[in-house]
């Protein structure tokens, strides 16, 4: 994987990744690393969209669990679970 600058791509386009083919590139601002870009494959765009579609949604998914078991969540029985639940069900209407 190469990591460009999402200045450089901003300011050169094409050029600054003018030496990647078929390789993932992570661009990077100055807070840290910003976007991926993936090469699109044009025989199964379909099929490459929806996969990274799901490696994201894994991807939160394991952010969240990595959340909770900070929090401490991960510790909670089904009576705490079931009484989140409700509270958050009476607040929402």
């Amino acid at each position: 994987m190469q990591t460009v600058a999402l200045r450089d791509l901003q300011q050169k386009g094409l050029k600054a990744i003018a030496g990647v083919s078929n390789e993932l590139v992570l661009l990077e601002s100055r807070a840290g690393p910003a976007y991926f870009l993936v090469p699109a494959q044009k025989a199964n765009l379909d099929t490459q969209a929806l996969e990274l579609e799901r490696a994201m949604a894994l991807s939160n998914l394991h952010n969240w669990q990595q959340r909770a078991t900070e929090l401490g969540l991960n510790d909670m029985s089904l009576k705490e679970i079931n009484q989140e639940i409700r509270a958050a069900r009476k607040h929402a209407k």
